[in-house]
């Protein structure tokens, strides 16, 4: 009679044993965050770039977030900034309840829930969300200090630094804004040349034939020492002999295939491009991500006197020239060209400004599409971009993208492992698969 009774108490006992269990635990929850990583790139681990940029800033840093006193946010950011602090001792911060503060949220000009403002050297900074890479981009911009002007020519169908197209860069000139640039557009055909003000102009694929004052204020740009960044397509023919004029940069004919690609990526296109991590210059590296090209053109430089010229980007050694459906007469010259090829060139030289001396550098890429809003997301377009804009512009800053990488991004296989697996995956599994079937044929034969 006792064991019956007890017997018919389990199930609620259990019932209300776990309904204890649950409660508990939300009420720990509520008390005690508990954050785990799984995914390698979150925001709860340090990227080695904002403990290098922590490691450049002289003096303290105070943070202050605004978030509701019941925002979930609460926990991770306080998690984040604690990490910010452990890198760097001298580093406040403060969680503000906006309701409870609203004189100060008027004050700094916040304008959202999560804004941060960044205080440094007797300046501050406004990051609209409390993440990394926003807190981090405001700290370097910080760092760099002063207005820094960034200009990209128009007039001649050029792609828009601003621009929303597919083609346009206007992605890449937003995060050149986040680190603290600005952007202006600039029409030479005017009766203003370049201003003295601006540190680096790009002139994205002209699609139209450079006027001769156009031409003559870049050449006065670059006699005065100015950075310049040129990107031009294979199919681009217009201002081809500005490059060459001015820079001693010739283009071969033809658009560059490449097996790499299709073999990693399984694409049938060859003449998208893969470029490796190792044979990128060190400069614009971006840890092992390769870039993504999706036509490029063969670049060939004969500097001028007094310019020193360098690789930067260059294709693996199965790479050809191929000619171009539009261009036959240049099949046979670009059919004799085989092997790596550089798709990208860096030009410096000494130059003399108001403080010195100092090194001009320029760049010629022959692809502009790596940069657009199409493809900056793939491999490691965008921090190679943004390698390449600290390099031209000698920029004591990082030009770092600040959100760690997630570590599952590639797989890199040896010959053997290679061997094996395919081996396994085309012999070896179907001929376990096929024993399997025999045996059971001959189980049920058996009866």
């Amino acid at each position: 009679m006792m064991g019956g009774w007890l017997r018919r108490l389990r199930t609620p006992v259990m019932v209300l044993a776990l309904l204890a269990v649950a409660a508990g635990l939300g009420w720990l929850a509520q008390r005690h965050a508990l954050a785990v990583d799984v995914g390698g790139g979150g925001d709860l681990q340090l990227s080695q770039a904002s403990r290098r940029l922590l490691g450049r800033l002289d003096g303290p840093v105070q943070v202050t977030v605004f978030l509701p006193a019941d925002s979930e946010l609460r926990g991770r950011t306080e998690q984040l900034l604690k990490r910010y602090q452990a890198a760097k001792a001298d580093l406040d911060f403060r969680l503000v309840d906006p309701k409870a503060k609203p004189e100060l949220v008027r004050k700094l000009g916040v304008t959202r829930r999560g804004e941060a403002v960044v205080r440094y050297d007797g300046r501050r900074e406004h990051a609209m969300a409390p993440t990394q890479a926003r807190l981090s981009a405001a700290m370097e911009r910080l760092l760099a200090g002063g207005v820094r002007y960034i200009a990209f020519l128009t007039g001649h169908g050029e792609r828009d630094l601003l621009g929303l197209a597919n083609f346009d860069l206007g992605q890449f000139g937003r995060r050149l804004q986040e680190k603290g640039f600005r952007l202006q557009p600039l029409k030479l055909d005017a009766d203003t040349g370049v201003p003295d003000n601006t540190r680096l102009l790009v002139v994205a694929d002209p699609q139209t034939p450079l006027g001769a004052q156009t031409r003559q204020r870049l050449a006065a740009y670059l006699d005065r020492g100015g950075a310049l960044l040129w990107l031009t397509d294979p199919a681009r023919k217009a201002a081809i002999p500005v490059l060459s004029d001015l820079l001693g940069v010739r283009r071969h004919p033809g658009v560059i295939a490449d097996p790499t690609a299709g073999e990693m990526l399984a694409l049938d296109d060859p003449q998208m491009l893969l470029l490796r991590s190792r044979d990128q210059n060190d400069r614009l590296r971006a840890e092992d991500s390769p870039v993504l090209l999706p036509k490029a053109a063969a670049l060939e430089v004969d500097p001028p006197a007094g310019w020193h010229s360098t690789m930067l980007l260059q294709t693996s050694p199965k790479a050809r020239l191929v000619p171009l459906a539009a261009d036959p007469a240049g099949k046979d010259e670009a059919a004799a060209q085989a092997g790596a090829h550089t798709v990208g060139v860096g030009l410096s030289r000494s130059a003399a400004d108001a403080h010195g001396t100092r090194e001009q550098r320029v760049a010629v890429v022959g692809d502009g599409d790596f940069l657009s809003n199409s493809y900056l997301g793939n491999a490691g377009n965008l921090p190679v971009g943004l390698n390449l804009v600290q390099w031209l512009t000698a920029s004591d800053t990082l030009l770092s993208t600040y959100q760690p990488p997630a570590p599952d991004q590639g797989l890199e296989l040896s010959r053997l492992e290679k061997a094996v697996v395919g081996l396994g995956f085309l012999a070896v599994l179907p001929a376990l698969l096929a024993l399997v079937g025999a045996y059971r044929w001959w189980a049920l034969r058996r009866g």
